[in-house]
């Protein structure tokens, strides 16, 4: 066999190892890719909170994870991209530590506009800057920084209400803006609101 062909076999045989090694890895990427559109598709916003709600926590923490890397392909700045990538890593922790997503939540609103943060953490769409890759906004919410260091993680407060409608969408603390939603009463649940649906829903802010 001449050398020409042995090199040629020698390429083909790893490139056969090269696939088959990376084969699956790629489907399971494309797998987790597909998880959060699966969940979101043809639901409206009302809806996708109240499936949101009785979803194992496992499932909730992949579907923000992937929300996360969505935002990690955009062009965002580099303090965006390692603040995003370090809060990824808090999330996949066995026992996230929520010290610390809360610092991140509060320097991610240092450096981004309050319209475009609420876009990137309290909703689970895809989240696309304008044409030029700019933000929406340029205004910079201390009043964010300072909820976000108010309200409660996965705690759960007395409240006045004396009557309930659906869950989790009664005041700032639950839809953080979206959609307009002004519910009067709720029923209070430990998650589902705020930055990542992570904090509380409790009382009318």
């Amino acid at each position: 066999m001449s050398n020409y062909h042995k090199t040629l076999n020698l390429v083909i045989i790893a490139i056969v190892l090269f696939t088959s090694c990376s084969d699956p890895q790629n489907d399971l990427s494309d797998e987790t890719d597909e998880l959060r559109a699966t969940f979101l598709k043809d639901k409206a916003y009302k809806q996708v909170k109240s499936d949101y709600a009785n979803l194992e926590n496992s499932t909730k923490i992949d579907l923000w994870v992937e929300k996360l890397n969505q935002l990690k392909k955009l062009n965002l700045s580099e303090n965006h991209t390692d603040l995003i990538q370090k809060l990824s890593q808090q999330l996949k922790e066995d026992s996230p530590n929520m010290e610390e997503i809360t610092s991140l939540a509060v320097d991610l609103a240092k450096i981004t506009p309050e319209h475009d943060f609420l876009m990137m953490f309290g909703n689970l769409d895809d989240y696309s800057p304008k044409v030029n890759g700019e933000f929406h906004d340029s205004f910079i919410s201390i009043q964010l920084q300072e909820n976000l260091l108010n309200i409660g993680s996965f705690e759960t407060k007395k409240t006045s209400l004396t009557s309930k409608s659906v869950d989790c969408n009664c005041s700032w603390t639950c839809d953080w803006y979206n959609n307009g939603y002004s519910d009067t009463n709720c029923n209070e649940t430990t998650t589902g609101c705020g930055f990542l649906w992570l904090q509380s829903c409790v009382e009318k802010v």
